[in-house]
């Protein structure tokens, strides 16, 4: 069986606590690694872990959509220089918060951001709405507990490109994927 490996590349611990939850909750067959990355340092980043990666890896990177403009020229460069086939470089656009809010069932978060469309929730508007009832880290976590991956995927344009790019790797993954042996399964920027 050839050893495939899923590197998922997160901005921040709001981001890791998404990925960690969506991928435990419907993709059990990842291990992913998971690389917090400062939003400056992505390139180097990457570069640092080409020399432990094969080319036959799956990478996800979830990049603030602040830093979209950037997102397919680091994709088409990143694959050329690994050359590895584009395809296995997957990039999703977010703001993590919208994502969150999206797939929410609780009624409080759900009544906070009833009048505003899902992908247009940023983090100042979030942190706007939640910060004098509850905070935003509090909100977060209330929002997670009974996500909804559907219900997201139909709200959230972005989490909805995630969420296919998962599936489209999961179908590709042989049973029973090789996890990598003892190699840590969460990563920080050098």
């Amino acid at each position: 069986m050839i050893r495939m490996d899923l590197f998922v590349y997160v901005e921040g611990a709001d981001d890791e606590r998404m990925v960690n939850h969506v991928i435990k909750k419907c993709h059990k067959q990842f291990d992913p690694t998971i690389i917090q990355f400062s939003s400056m340092r992505l390139k180097d980043t990457i570069e640092s872990l080409e020399k432990h990666t094969l080319a036959n890896d799956l990478f996800v990177v979830l990049i603030d959509s602040d830093r979209a403009p950037s997102v397919d020229a680091l994709k088409i460069e990143w694959a050329a220089r690994r050359r590895i086939d584009k395809n296995h470089v997957a990039v999703a656009v977010s703001s993590i918060e919208s994502w969150y809010v999206s797939g929410s069932t609780s009624a409080r978060i759900n009544r906070l951001f009833e009048d505003t469309p899902s992908d247009r929730i940023h983090k100042s508007r979030f942190d706007r709405v939640v910060k004098p009832e509850m905070g935003h880290r509090r909100a977060l976590v209330m929002a997670l507990d009974g996500f909804d991956t559907d219900k997201a995927a139909r709200k959230s344009e972005s989490f909805a490109h995630f969420y296919r790019g998962l599936e489209s790797i999961a179908r590709g993954l042989p049973a029973g994927p090789d996890k990598g042996g003892s190699r840590a399964r969460r990563r920080r920027s050098p």
